[in-house]
This record gives C-alpha cells, sequence and structure tokens, in this order.
C-alpha cells in the first residue's frame, strides 16, 4: 500500500498572498511542511499540488530548484486537483496536508497513516480538540475519485473533505482523538498574526520538535499565544459555504460545467460549444441571456460576442425582436396540432423564389438531420451507396463512416480526431473524402468506389470564395456520372446573400441544404431540391413529429424578411472584413505572425509560432477580462456595430502586445484549449 503525502499550496491566498513562500525564521513556509513531513516513518512520498495558474509558477519554480516533487491542476477545483495528483503518484492512500502547517507533527500523520490502514476506512482524521495547523486526514484514493465523480456544490470542489464527510453512508469515515483542551491553539498561517506569532515562536523550539515542546515553550512565554488569538478557525470554508449560499442557485458558469460533465457525456450538447475548445476554467460556459451581440453569464457578466454568435446561428443577433414577435404570436396559437402548419408551404414558396432551379423541398430540425436526409435522398435516387465528399458535414453515420478504413480519413476536412465508434463496420467504402479542388483527388476517390457514386456532396465555400471553375468542374463531374450533387450550406447559406451562397457563383447543385442561421437561432433546417431527385423521397420512410411544428418555418420566414429588408449580407461582409484588419493591424503593431483567413461572413486567423495553442487560449482570456467572448474566429451578425467593433480593436490591439511579451509557460493562465474533437474523461 503506497501512501502519498500531497501539500495543498497557492500563492493567491485571499488574506495573506504568497504565504506558502515567505520566509519564516530562515527559511520558505512550504520548506518547513516538507521538512517535517520528511520526518514520517509511514509516507512514501511527498508532492505538492499547486494550480497551473501563472500566479503559482513561483511554487512550481521552488519545487523544481529543491527537488520536490510538484503536480499542478485547477486553481479551484482543489478535489480534482488531488485525484489528479494521485494517480500520477501512484498513490493508494493519500494525506492531505495544508501548505500553511509549518508546525506539522510527524507522530500525528503517522497515527493517522496508521489508523486509517489498520481500519480500512474511506477517510480518516485526526479529530477532538486539536490545535489548529496540526489537522491531517487519510483518504483512499479510490474514495477521492468517487467524490470528485458525484461532487457538485463549488464548496466541495474547492476543499478536498466535505463531500466525503457529508455523505456517511456512501463512506467509511473514522476518527483519531489525540487531544482535548487545546483547540484554542492556533499554530496555523492565514493572518499577518499567525506569522508573527510563528517567527516569533520557531526559534525557541529544540530540533524535530513535537507537540509537547511546542505546548512547553507556550507555557514558559504566555505571551506567544495572545498574538494570534481570536482568530475564527476553519474560515476559508466557512466563507466558501456563505458565498455558496448567497449565490444564484445555478453558481457560476464553471461550476455548473462541473456539474454537466456528471450528468451529460461530454459536458454540451453540441461539440462546438465545449469550454474545452476556448479557455477551459475560463470560458463562462453558461448564459443567463443574451440581446443583440451581448451576452451575460450566470454572473451577471456582460460580454460582447466577438467569436461564433451561437455557431452562425444567430446572424440577426440575439432575441431579434422582429423575429422573436412571429414566434411568440405562433406561440399563443399553438405551435402543433393533428393538423399541419400553413406557414411550412410559405416558407417553401420563398425559399423557391430564391432557387427557381429547384422543385421540392423537406424540412427538419438540425443541420445534421438535414444532411442525412440529404444523403438518403441520393442514394434513393440513384440505387447506389457511395458519396464522395469533402468539408465537414455532422455527425451521422454515413460521414463518420469514412474513418472506418482510416482514422484520420477525416482529419483534414475541417475537425480532426473524429472517432467512429458505433458506425457499423458495413458501411466501410461508403463515404470517401477527396481535397478540395484537386481533380486528381477526386479521380482517386471515385477509383476507391468503384467507378460508381451516388452524391458528390460539398460545402461550396467556407474558407474562401469558391473558384467558378471548381464548382463548374464538380457539377460536370456529377453529371458524367449520374450522381447527385449535394450543396451542404449549413455554414454559409443565408450569410453572404439572401439563400444558398451557391447563387453568387451561377452553379447549380441537385440538393441543397440550409439550418442554422435561416432560422436566427430556432430550430429550424431544410433539403431544397430538384423534382428528379426528391421524388426519391416518397420511396424512403423519411418523417419526424417535431417536423412539423411550427415555430421553425415561422421564425425562417421572419428571418428571411428581416434579413432582406434591412441589408444584412452587406453589413454582414463589412464587419467581417473590418475584424479581419483589425487582427491583421494588431499583429503587425506587436509583432506577432499570424494567418487571416475566411469569408468575411466566417472570418479566423491563426497564430504562426511554436505555442499556436498556447497563445489562442491566452487571447480568449485576456479577452474575457476586457469584457469580450472573443476567439480566433468570428462570425458577424446584424446586430454588430461599428462602435463594437472600435471597442474590440483596442481590445486586441493590447491584447497581441501582452502575447508578444509571453513565452511558455507564462503564456497559460489554465489549461491548454483543445482542439477538435477530444473524449472528455475525469482528471
Amino acid at each position: 500500500m503506497r501512501v502519498v503525502a500531497i501539500i495543498q499550496a497557492r500563492m493567491s491566498s485571499r488574506r495573506l498572498p504568497g504565504k506558502v513562500l515567505r520566509d519564516l525564521a530562515g527559511k520558505p513556509v512550504l520548506e518547513h511542511v516538507v521538512g517535517r513531513l520528511a520526518a514520517c516513518r509511514l509516507v512514501d512520498d511527498i508532492v505538492v499540488a499547486t494550480s497551473a495558474d501563472s500566479s503559482d509558477d513561483p511554487v512550481y519554480r521552488y519545487c523544481t530548484g529543491a527537488s520536490v516533487d510538484c503536480f499542478r491542476g485547477s486553481l479551484e477545483d482543489v478535489l480534482n486537483r488531488f485525484v489528479r495528483a494521485g494517480r500520477e503518484f501512484r498513490a493508494d492512500w493519500v494525506v492531505r496536508m495544508l501548505a500553511d502547517c509549518p508546525l506539522v507533527d510527524p507522530v500525528v500523520v503517522d497515527a493517522c497513516v496508521a489508523g486509517a490502514v489498520a481500519g480500512d476506512y474511506d477517510c480518516y482524521g485526526l479529530d477532538g480538540d486539536f490545535p489548529d495547523g496540526l489537522d491531517c486526514t487519510v483518504y483512499k484514493l479510490s474514495a477521492l475519485e468517487k467524490a470528485a465523480a458525484e461532487a457538485r456544490l463549488p464548496s466541495e470542489r474547492e476543499h478536498v473533505g466535505p463531500y466525503i464527510i457529508g455523505h456517511p453512508e456512501i463512506f467509511r469515515v473514522g476518527r483519531l482523538e489525540l487531544f482535548s483542551g487545546l483547540g484554542h491553539h492556533r499554530w496555523t498561517l492565514d493572518e499577518q498574526a499567525d506569522f508573527d506569532f510563528l517567527e516569533a515562536l520557531l526559534p525557541r523550539l529544540p530540533a524535530g520538535f513535537g507537540v509537547t515542546d511546542v505546548l512547553d515553550v507556550l507555557r514558559r512565554n504566555p505571551g506567544l499565544a495572545e498574538m494570534n488569538a481570536g482568530i475564527e478557525r476553519n474560515e476559508g470554508y466557512r466563507r466558501s459555504v456563505e458565498e455558496e449560499s448567497a449565490a444564484p442557485p445555478a453558481g457560476s458558469g464553471q461550476a455548473l460545467y462541473q456539474r454537466a460533465l456528471q450528468l451529460v457525456p461530454g459536458g454540451t450538447q453540441l461539440l462546438s460549444k465545449r469550454p474545452e475548445l476556448f479557455a477551459p476554467g475560463e470560458w463562462p460556459a453558461y448564459y443567463s441571456r443574451g440581446k443583440g451581440c451581448r451576452v451575460w453569464d450566470l454572473d451577471g457578466r456582460e460580454l460582447i460576442d466577438m467569436s461564433t454568435m451561437s455557431v452562425g446561428a444567430a446572424v440577426l443577433g440575439y432575441a431579434d425582436d422582429d423575429v422573436d414577435r412571429a414566434v411568440h404570436d405562433a406561440v399563443s396559437r399553438g405551435v402543433a396540432t393533428s393538423l399541419n402548419c400553413p406557414e411550412e408551404i410559405e416558407l417553401a414558396e420563398a425559399l423557391l423564389e430564391r432557387h427557381p432551379w429547384f422543385d421540392r423541398v423537406r424540412y427538419a430540425r438540425s443541420g445534421g438531420e438535414a444532411m442525412a436526409m440529404a444523403v438518403r435522398i441520393a442514394r434513393a435516387s440513384t440505387g447506389r451507396d457511395a458519396v464522395l465528399f469533402s468539408g465537414y458535414h455532422g455527425w451521422s453515420d454515413w460521414y463518420l463512416a469514412a474513418n472506418l478504413g482510416d482514422a484520420a480519413a477525416l482529419d483534414g476536412q475541417l475537425m480532426p480526431g473524429l472517432d467512429p465508434a458505433g458506425v457499423p463496420r458495413g458501411l466501410l467504402g461508403t463515404a470517401i473524402p477527396f481535397s478540395v479542388g484537386d481533380a486528381e483527388s477526386l479521380d482517386r476517390a471515385l477509383d476507391k468506389a468503384g467507378g460508381s457514386i451516388a452524391a458528390l456532396v460539398v460545402e461550396p465555400a467556407r474558407a474562401h470564395d469558391a473558384p467558378a471553375e471548381h464548382l463548374a468542374m464538380l457539377r460536370s463531374f456529377a453529371d458524367a456520372h449520374n450522381a447527385v450533387l449535394v450543396f451542404d450550406e449549413i455554414t454559409s447559406g443565408f450569410r453572404m446573400c439572401s439563400g444558398g451562397i451557391h447563387r453568387r457563383y451561377d452553379v447549380r447543385p441537385d440538393i441543397a441544404v440550409f439550418a442554422k442561421s435561416m432560422a436566427n437561432g430556432y430550430a429550424m433546417a431544410v433539403v431544397v431540391g430538384v423534382e428528379a431527385v426528391m421524388e426519391a423521397a416518397q420511396g424512403t420512410f423519411i418523417s419526424s413529429t417535431n417536423w412539423t411544428e411550427r415555430i421553425g418555418p415561422v421564425a425562417a420566414l421572419a428571418t428571411l424578411r428581416k434579413y432582406e429588408s434591412a441589408g444584412a449580407a452587406e453589413h454582414i461582409i463589412r464587419m467581417g472584413e473590418r475584424c479581419k484588419e483589425i487582427w491583421r493591424a494588431s499583429a503587425a503593431s506587436a509583432g506577432l505572425e499570424i494567418t487571416v483567413s475566411g469569408l468575411p461572413s466566417l472570418a479566423s486567423f491563426a497564430f504562426v509560432s511554436k505555442h499556436p495553442a498556447a497563445m489562442a487560449t491566452r487571447f480568449v482570456s485576456e479577452m474575457l477580462d476586457r469584457g469580450f467572448l472573443a476567439f480566433r474566429q468570428f462570425k458577424p451578425s446584424l446586430a454588430h456595430t461599428d462602435d463594437d467593433l472600435n471597442r474590440y480593436a483596442v481590445a486586441t490591439a493590447e491584447v497581441f502586445q501582452v502575447i508578444a511579451r509571453l513565452e511558455p509557460p507564462e503564456l497559460l493562465r489554465g489549461p491548454v484549449a483543445h482542439a477538435g474533437f477530444h473524449r472528455l474523461t475525469p482528471e
């Protein structure tokens, strides 16, 4: 059984910042604690567990210089930090120790370890009337892991033991009472008065001192104990509980996200909204309300959204008055009955009016299911299985099947790391990627398909305007092989023009798929196409109750009217181009190298560096400090104004200057942002 003493240490103490490395009687406080624990007979290893926040870099540097094992984890989630440290250093039992207890007694620690192991307790600690500063609790690592998986309250995660102590029906908790009548003694370090007391006491103690020696010095020097008398015990935990009870019921976004991780596989319903993609531990995660291009987080903080505007869905801005008014009216008249809503015909006619080369419309409520419908219709129409594609097209089996034969086949299609787990092996070879604009790549994909394909599925434009000759080549290729040409416009549609962006290129697909922006955030998606292909939908079962509700079509019609009457396309293009110029100018001024790409409606930048992920993460963190939800992408909306861009320009210039001055590990204030799809597991 391996016993590891883990010392909880951070520099950001509220009452006495930097106390753990403060010089006390000739050496840092942390060195006192490590030295005392080194005298324990039953402790196999000593680890300092600090945070990954830059404020705790001095702790890490001290440990490195002193040859003391150090683990860095979450600043706020201390329970998680202990679990990860215990795992890394192969602990069976963990002795929780505080870096502000320089008088910890090795004899007491050994007694606690012996009692925990002998009684096979999940948690075993010093109890009774003992001096504050002798605190010692021993945990089974397995008990800490269970607590970390189930604890919900911030106070249960900021402190290691409350969840275990509070659930005796789950955990075996034992107590060791060694002292009585000594609870009035204060030998810990939280206040300046504590420091003054310890500074006066330690020179009077013999080498290898114990509790009896301390008590003997205090009897002979009665004035010492008066130096820090009257300070409340366990003030930190009490304050956490009080703040928790006074906070809004949902708590902060990050606290709520920790609960979500225990309830929702992956934490969020949409991969693109995972906090880990932006700034783990800092991204607010949840909103209380949104209006225009502003969102308010659960703590009431107002933030200008200069990121993805609900992953591109809020093309007019959040809670648009005109769209919401239409929806409220529809709700008041009933959103679903045994009959169909007439608005679905009105919307179909509006879509076909703007795309006169199409003849038929089918509805869904999300982009992923609409793409699955489009591919099903194409296969039904042609009687073939193979699909050639480029770009990103969602989560469906037909798409992820590309990774059955090559786990990295989709890595070049916008989002790397997509795992085909759960996709039937029988779909192997039915989805084959090719490179955009590469005729030879397309020919190779056709060869892999055996020369017979059902569909050619592409995003007509994303990172840049599509070359007209490339789209024309795709049209000719599809015709030559009697395949259905499908344009996935879930991302590009209703942004640079009303309807599909392919209207700008004079190339007509057989099917186009819209979602996201077409209803300004309300759930709506459509597959629109030519009669010869779309009529195949009658020969394959495609149906869903919620595809007949009223809100989606009503919202889409209101969005379409507002988009056109307000000149949204021109405004969005202008805002996007201006944002690109802000990035370029700010980078040049700071001496940073970046690349800027994307359509103005889907703009993005990337740092050219050995540490691009760390720099991008710091950008998000610094912009949050300045009141912006900002990312290396920007999807402008009608709600963004020149004043918003002016403020953003000032903040971006400042942040690029900060980033230019930093090198790892100073770049990161916490974990680095993820890229692409990562499976989230408890840490």
